[in-house]
């Protein structure tokens, strides 16, 4: 089962909102890469095409690379975006792995944002039902 799979399934059993579960879990997914690594800062899309998770890091565009954790280098920032300056900061794609325990966090992360938005559509409905 793929996370679009799982996705359409929370939305449609809990009856609730797609961008907010879509939001819950890249927050939980850049929740675990920022544990592991913390020094880093990322951008997590969710490729609804493909189903998948995208992380990104942040880099520094520079002349010539000493950091390769921080920085890219111009020509292969160009790759990205055609238009990339030295001095400005562009996403890279990011493939480093998680850990298990990462990935603990981030399902402990995303279980208790789900219920979170389930509570607000129970209330929402509660709320709706005592109007009427």
């Amino acid at each position: 089962m793929n996370l679009s799979a799982v996705i359409e399934s929370l939305i449609e059993e809990r009856n609730l909102e797609r961008e907010a579960v879509i939001a819950t879990v890249r927050d939980g997914i850049r929740a675990a890469y920022s544990k592991k690594y913390p020094h880093i800062t990322f951008q997590v899309k969710y490729n609804a095409r493909q189903g998948e998770i995208e992380v990104y890091a942040e880099k520094d565009i520079v002349s010539k690379v000493e950091e390769p954790d921080y920085e890219i280098s111009l020509r292969k920032a160009r790759t990205i975006d055609p238009d990339a300056e030295v001095g400005t900061l562009i996403f890279e794609p990011f493939d480093g792995s998680i850990g298990r325990i990462e990935m603990l966090l981030a399902k402990q992360y995303i279980a208790s944002h789900i219920r979170e938005l389930e509570q607000k559509v129970v209330h929402d409905e509660f709320k709706e039902k005592e109007g009427t």
